[in-house]
């Protein structure tokens, strides 16, 4: 029924109402500061909203903290949600194939992408095609074989590999990628001359750095390799300032989710790396260096043709685009 309020009831309670326990004593509080003999009508009304719009000053910080929490992200299951948003704004053109497990496992990527035909599930590799279409992206769980993507491939084509989002279980440590994308589209067949060679494992194609802001560096490579690649091998991109180091990134290839096996003639990797640097990025004054080492021995590949073949080097020297 109605709430019945006494007649001598506070005025910040007769304008608010019923309201909740919580909000009872600040709303005396308010009220007395309102109403207090000592002090004149209109600074009443500035301490009072000077408060209220304090209060609101706090709140606003502490939820965008708390938004920007990976924590929260985890519980919310967040990467699902990136997931479907991620299928959404595939083009038409892309034949999109989706491991069956993210459809039926997280019903956030079920109720915020429409299946309409465009999406095609699988359970195993014997449900896709043969050869994929170009262009086609490819949604796997991270943590089986990819063996099926390889030798589906129509080549010449350009392959590009990227995980998604971190989530995490209630029940879990540490968190790790929801999926990994493999994106396949065609290529000219004629491999344009290499910028610069590594021993005789991979061809540096061509690359591209963009200054994402001030701190962050992001570099496109792009590879090539005559055949399977007989090492493990570790793509390294060192930003060096005056004093030393002032961004670094180590890792394998297509972030080590492409066999050294799997490397052919007229397969062309895509591998984007994200570098974080130290102190903001000042193209008169640092260098850029790309190169590839051996992940047994740390022993770093010569550079034997192209861009910076002289005697002992190790480092294709980037420029900022």
């Amino acid at each position: 029924g109605p709430t019945i309020l006494a007649a001598d009831t506070p005025h910040f309670l007769r304008a608010a109402g019923a309201l909740p326990a919580a909000l009872f004593l600040p709303a005396l509080g308010l009220d007395r500061l309102w109403y207090w003999p000592r002090l004149n009508t209109t600074v009443a009304a500035l301490l009072a909203g000077g408060l209220l719009i304090g209060s609101l000053f706090w709140t606003v910080n502490d939820y965008r903290t708390y938004a920007a929490d990976p924590q929260v992200a985890f519980a919310f299951e967040s990467a699902s949600t990136d997931l479907a948003k991620q299928l959404q704004t595939e083009p038409d053109e892309v034949g999109v194939f989706l491991d069956e497990r993210f459809w039926s496992t997280w019903p956030s990527v079920s109720f915020l992408t429409p299946d309409e035909g465009s999406i095609r599930r699988y359970r195993s590799a014997a449900d896709l095609p043969q050869t994929f279409a170009n262009p086609a992206a490819i949604y796997a769980w991270p943590y089986e074989t990819f063996d099926f993507v390889p030798e589906r491939i129509s080549l010449p084509a350009l392959v590009s590999v990227m995980d998604g989002s971190l989530t995490r279980g209630d029940l879990e440590d540490n968190a790790y990628p929801l999926f990994t994308r493999f994106g396949i589209e065609a290529i000219a067949g004629a491999r344009e001359e290499a910028r610069a060679t590594f021993g005789d494992e991979l061809h540096l194609v061509d690359a591209s750095v963009t200054a994402q802001d001030p701190r962050t560096l992001q570099v496109d490579i792009y590879w090539e390799a005559d055949g399977p690649v007989t090492d493990d091998l570790v793509v390294f991109v060192h930003v060096s300032g005056p004093l030393g180091l002032i961004g670094q990134v180590d890792r394998p290839p297509a972030q080590g989710r492409w066999q050294s096996a799997w490397w052919r003639p007229g397969l062309q990797m895509h591998d984007r790396l994200a570098i974080p640097l130290s102190e903001p990025y000042d193209a008169a004054r640092d260098q850029i260096e790309i190169g590839l080492y051996k992940a047994n021995t740390g022993e770093r590949l010569p550079i034997t043709a192209g861009e910076g073949s002289e005697e002992g080097a190790t480092a294709w020297i980037a420029g900022v685009d």
